[in-house]
């Protein structure tokens, strides 16, 4: 693979050293697929923090799970992009 042509990455969650059995055990439904008061907590919740910080990019981890509505999915970009333009950037 040329390097120039395409952008890998691994996130941390994939590294062998966690347990992912033990965390789908803790979290076994996502936020997402829990309606608009559910999104609304969890991006609330962890992206502004994250966005001030620096050097994070919000997105979903691999793709939308079939468990996501979606309306739920269209309110989750808007709602996602409402706090990119909120908190990024800005050092809120």
């Amino acid at each position: 693979m040329n390097v120039r042509e395409r952008f890998v990455a691994m996130m941390n969650f994939e590294t062998p050293d966690r347990n992912l059995l033990a965390i789908r055990r803790q979290y076994p439904r996502l936020q997402i697929a829990k309606g608009r008061e559910a999104i609304d907590g969890e991006l609330e919740s962890k992206i502004p923090f994250m966005l001030q910080r620096g050097g994070y990019i919000p997105h979903l981890d691999h793709a939308a799970h079939p468990e996501i509505s979606w309306p739920d999915f269209c309110y989750y970009r808007s709602k996602l992009l409402e706090l990119i333009e909120e908190h990024a950037g800005t050092g809120k």
